[in-house]
């Protein structure tokens, strides 16, 4: 089942975001993405009682670490606390179950692509031999400044253990000047990925959608799903001729669980059964 839900906490929900569950199920939404990103809140009770609660609820989670990482800083000690965030917002995932940990990869600053990508592999490598089971998931990032490309991140999930990629579609239709226009441009992506990374990563794929404002340069702001910039509907028809049917899709728009369950409609209209 493709599992829809908001980062963070609903915006019709007046109670914190510990208690959001039963009010996410009650709307039929199965997904949420736990946000640190402003910092790492959660205790590791806090965080194995929402993961027991979730289980139940069959309501799938996930991690957004912290803003404040650079895996390309020259700076030792911004690196090394950039490490550590990314190992402590695994440590509270694996406690509540959650599947994947997204973050912001760095900047590429003075390094050459190549040099960023170096520094991120031999930052990724050792942070996973301190992890469990859980998926280190780097989004494609929406502007050329920032290191992720599609090619970087697929290059990195190849070759360090527990390293997959985050599908940020506003991201990816930003960066590559509005790439996202017709199912087609997604069925190309999907296909891309498939041949990349194998069946069972573009079955299951871990993404986040909002329409974007952008420019030449890339991502400007987050935009409601009414905006179709990129257009949600072409998405929807080509993960249904696509066959994906076990994907996790975060809404980050502005409206956030009102675009989540605006998303699952447009699913439901294309024939998709939840």
């Amino acid at each position: 089942m493709i599992k829809l839900g908001p980062a963070g906490k609903p915006l019709g929900f007046e109670g914190p975001f510990l208690e959001c569950l039963e009010f996410l199920k009650e709307l039929r939404l199965n997904a949420v993405e736990v946000q640190f990103v402003r910092n790492i809140w959660m205790k590791p009770e806090q965080a194995i009682n929402f993961g027991k609660l979730a289980r139940k609820l069959k309501i799938a989670l996930s991690v957004h670490a912290p803003y404040f990482i650079n895996l390309c800083s020259q700076d030792h000690e911004v690196l090394e606390a950039s490490k550590q965030r990314i190992i402590e917002s695994c440590r509270l995932a694996e406690l509540m179950g959650a599947s994947h940990v997204v973050f912001h990869p760095g900047f590429y600053g003075k390094l050459t692509r190549q040099e960023a990508y170096d520094v991120v592999k031999r930052a990724l490598k050792e942070i996973s031999k301190q992890i469990g089971k859980v998926l280190i998931a780097p989004e494609v990032m929406g502007n050329a400044t920032k290191f992720g490309d599609e090619d970087e991140l697929i290059r990195l999930s190849k070759e360090v253990d527990k390293v997959t990629v985050t599908l940020d579609f506003a991201h990816i239709h930003a960066r590559y000047n509005g790439k996202l226009r017709e199912k087609k441009d997604y069925l190309d992506l999907f296909a891309k990925f498939e041949k990349e990374l194998g069946r069972e990563y573009i079955r299951n794929f871990h993404s986040h959608f909002t329409c974007v404002k952008f420019d030449r340069k890339g991502e400007k702001a987050h935009l409601p799903l009414s905006a179709k910039q990129p257009n949600f509907e072409e998405l929807a028809k080509a993960l249904i001729e696509y066959g994906i049917n076990n994907c996790t899709i975060i809404s980050e728009s502005p409206l956030l669980e009102k675009d989540a369950l605006e998303m699952l409609k447009i699913l439901e209209g294309y024939g998709y059964k939840f």
